[in-house]
């Protein structure tokens, strides 16, 4: 029998203050994300190092968190975090942050869409590692949430960077996907349309690449420096910081 999409219910993880109802944002919003200094990027670091590619994230924690401030009036921010180790003192600034349940990527997203659900109309998930990503102010996402239950955000990967809804997921649809494939998005999409009754899906925001490996960087660097002139004041440092380490990219 197919599942129905069906309100949160999972318990509070807030970190600090418990989590209290937002009624003036309709979307509540996290980025995942690893504390610094805590690893992180493996693959990248494997052939780029580990100081090289803790800088690099470090820049990624800081477009991310002009991206999460870039629309407070329509969306409320939060930090998905996980790692223990600190070597920043408060990376998170004044975001709010949810801690990451243990267990698998589908099974923490599943908790934070579900926490967020509690207290917002609509709930997003996005990454840490596309820092180039487009304003949320241009995406639209509540727009969208009123003509499709789910949004997600194509990867070049086969993967996706955002995925929103307007209503809960089923935790067993989120564990059945194979994450990192290159069919991850459509493997989503299957399970998704087998598991709920009626579910429409808008798989039309633009298509972005994230970086995994060292090769990525250098796609980054062109996107930074072809759209420099729209660039946010984080997205500005990381291109100059991408093209001061330049003869170090491959």
């Amino acid at each position: 029998m197919k599942a129905m999409i069906t309100p949160a219910t999972a318990a509070d993880r807030l970190i600090g203050d418990s989590m209290e109802s937002d009624t003036t944002h309709h979307l509540g919003i996290a980025m995942f994300a690893r504390t610094p200094g805590s690893g992180g990027k493996s693959r990248l670091a494997s052939t780029w190092g580990r100081e090289r590619t803790d800088i690099f994230y470090e820049h990624c924690l800081r477009c991310g968190a002009e991206w999460l401030q870039a629309d407070q009036e329509a969306a409320k921010p939060y930090w998905a975090v996980t790692g223990a180790s600190q070597k920043i003192s408060n990376p998170w600034g004044s975001i709010k942050t949810i801690e990451q349940c243990a267990g698998s990527l589908g099974a923490r997203m599943a908790q934070i869409s579900s926490e967020l659900m509690q207290n917002h109309q609509y709930w997003c998930l996005v990454g840490t590692d596309i820092p180039q990503m487009p304003p949320l102010t241009t995406l639209q996402i509540s727009v969208r949430l009123q003509n499709a239950d789910i949004v997600f955000g194509p990867s070049g990967d086969g993967g996706f960077w955002l995925i929103a809804g307007s209503c809960l997921i089923p935790e067993e649809v989120w564990t059945k996907v194979r994450y990192s494939h290159a069919d991850t998005m459509d493997q989503f999409i299957s399970i998704l349309s087998k598991e709920v009754v009626g579910v429409t899906i808008d798989t039309s925001l633009p298509l972005q690449y994230d970086v995994d490996l060292e090769k990525d960087l250098l796609p980054l660097r062109r996107e930074l420096k072809a759209n420099r002139h729209c660039c946010s004041p984080a997205q500005q440092q990381l291109l100059q910081w991408l093209e001061s380490h330049e003869a170090g990219l491959r």
